[in-house]
């Protein structure tokens, strides 16, 4: 997910190979205008409203639960015994809509903090592409020590879809199989 220049979010792609984790100490000051949010529900959609009212006539967008939203600077407002917060969101077609939900079904997203670092390849900017494919249209360009925000359950996915290791392959071939180690080779 990558907020464009409009702040609109869109998915994008880009070569892992630039991405620093950062620790602790290279923590930088966080925009404090807007935050990524998470969407939490019992399950279902949570609606988006164009009032802090519990109209059906005022739902501009359903999103689904566990998307991507940004809590927009807006104060909070209290209506029909609800805390309601201001978000933005864009579907997966790219439309963007701005609106009212209800409070308890925003949370915080875990988000880990990288530095792209492009200096090994003496690039100034890593591209973004629509595809995870380096032929597929750029549609934006993220300039080198620029700190980005990652889902941690994007991390967690790319962790848990990587391919066995070879260390790790012989020795379940060993214990499982009961292959030699020169079998398991």
């Amino acid at each position: 997910i990558y907020v464009d220049e409009e702040g609109n979010l869109a998915e994008a792609f880009i070569c892992n190979d630039y991405l620093t984790m950062l620790g602790e100490i290279d923590l930088v000051k966080e925009d404090t205008d807007t935050k990524t949010m998470k969407v939490q529900t019992d399950g279902g959609d949570l609606n988006l409203r164009s009032e802090t009212e519990l109209d059906a006539t005022n739902i501009i967008a359903t999103i689904p639960n566990n998307s991507i939203v940004i809590k927009l600077p807006e104060k909070e407002k209290v209506a029909n015994s609800y805390k309601w917060t201001k978000i933005r969101y864009t579907d997966s077609e790219g439309n963007t809509f701005e609106g009212w939900a209800v409070n308890n079904y925003i949370k915080e997203a875990e988000l880990v903090k990288m530095r792209v670092d492009t200096s090994k390849d003496g690039k100034l900017n890593l591209n973004v592409r629509k595809e995870p494919s380096s032929s597929s249209k750029k549609v934006a360009s993220i300039e080198h020590d620029t700190v980005i925000e990652v889902p941690e359950e994007y991390i967690e996915n790319i962790k848990n879809n990587l391919p066995e290791m070879p260390e790790s392959r012989r020795e379940r071939y060993i214990n499982e199989y009961g292959l030699t180690e020169k079998e398991a080779n």
